[in-house]
């Protein structure tokens, strides 16, 4: 049996983040990942903006591809925004997991892949290790504090009853990496939105390079929807964008998740991080700047815990106090937001959104969707909707 100060399952952003942080400070850390390979999958729609680069010391080559502009489009209308103030980024999601992975190993921390926490060991109640089945090996890990970073499958979450069942949001999302094309506008992210595209969702186009790009979908399942073909509609959406029809396929991902979130991370020795426990920005998708942030804020409790040598859920609590300040109420606003946009994608509405977000600079653009600043701005977003209507809404999540 191994024994650690702290073990981490998970090899993503927040997992790696974390263990990079604690691996500094001399603390006793292992990080196990299933996959073969940390990287994989290579499925992230990976924009993110330049806070993220500049907080967490991403090198450029993680980071490749420098946007200074926004192109929106509905069935009949387009904008392009240009920024002036603000930069966002399209992160190569595999590189940076590999480079915050040897980031964890030159720091001294251990890293075990093709190992797969089949889950939690309790003892009197609480939680004091994994037990987890390698390519050669299977056991026990030990450790004083677990920490949960296994994305949006939230593997060991679910034996704490972590999350509201009731408040759970299905989601859908699918991607290509396409290659041999010619961007029509550099430098941009694109955004697509109406019926036309995908129902109940968005797609969008961002580029790695001048000549390669991801190009997803992601949509909000209905109550009365069960399933819906992404692939099938993905390859349709790229057959309409005529910059697109002779550009070859790199890479495909698909998948099907829960979108849920909690108040409370944490239990006696255990604190679920990144999108396992709901780390992601409901507004647009956005998870790497967050899912960083959550490790960061990880690492910091647990130190603090360690050194204090108590890992009880009230000490480890200070996370969920961390993560509360980070997020504030604007996360509300965005899971209500989101709501009405997604709940409701035909051409009239697409384009009245499209027609009222016009009126905005690039930089009030960016301020909305990466800042989640909407006072200023949420009469001329939402259109018809009041912010008494938007409040109301709010209470649902």
């Amino acid at each position: 049996m191994k024994e650690y100060d702290v073990v981490i399952v998970g090899a993503g952003p927040a997992g790696c983040q974390c263990a990079r942080e604690l691996a500094k400070e001399n603390i006793k850390v292992i990080l196990i990942e299933k996959q073969k390979e940390i990287g994989e999958p290579n499925f992230s729609t990976a924009g993110t903006p330049e806070e993220t680069i500049k907080v967490f010391g991403l090198p450029e080559e993680v980071a490749p591809y420098v946007c200074d502009k926004f192109y929106f489009k509905s069935l009949n209308l387009e904008k392009i925004f240009t920024l002036k103030k603000y930069r966002s980024y399209v992160i190569d999601f595999r590189k940076m997991r590999q480079w915050l992975a040897s980031e964890v190993s030159k720091n001294g921390g251990e890293i075990s892949v093709s190992t797969t926490a089949k889950d939690l060991v309790i003892e009197n109640g609480k939680t004091v290790g994994v037990r987890y089945q390698g390519l050669i090996s299977s056991g026990v890990i030990k450790a004083k504090v677990i920490i949960d970073a296994t994305g949006i499958a939230g593997i060991l979450s679910k034996d704490l009853q972590i999350f509201d069942s009731t408040k759970t949001i299905q989601t859908l999302e699918t991607e290509f990496e396409m290659t041999n094309l010619t961007l029509p506008i550099k430098n941009a992210l694109y955004f697509y939105m109406g019926n036309e595209f995908l129902p109940n969702g968005y797609a969008w186009i961002f580029p790695l390079s001048d000549n390669i790009v991801k190009i997803g979908f992601a949509k909000v399942l209905k109550d009365n929807e069960s399933t819906y073909n992404l692939e099938i509609g993905l390859k349709k959406f790229i057959e309409s964008i005529p910059w697109l029809n002779k550009s070859q396929p790199l890479e495909f991902h698909i998948s099907s998740f829960p979108y849920n979130h909690t108040n409370n991370c944490v239990r006696d020795n255990y604190i679920v991080i990144g999108s396992a426990a709901g780390h992601l920005n409901p507004l647009a998708g956005e998870g790497i700047r967050h899912a960083l942030y959550s490790g960061k804020f990880a690492a910091q409790v647990v130190n603090e815990a360690l050194t204090n040598n108590d890992t009880s859920a009230k000490k480890l609590s200070k996370f969920n106090n961390l993560w509360k300040d980070y997020s504030k109420d604007n996360w509300k606003m965005c899971r209500a937001i989101a709501y009405q946009m997604y709940n409701n994608t035909s051409t009239d509405k697409t384009d009245k959104l499209l027609k009222s977000l016009q009126k905005f600079s690039g930089d009030e653009i960016y301020d909305i969707f990466f800042n989640y600043n909407f006072e200023p701005y949420l009469a001329k977003v939402i259109g018809s909707l009041s912010l008494s209507e938007i409040k109301k809404i709010k209470d649902i999540f």
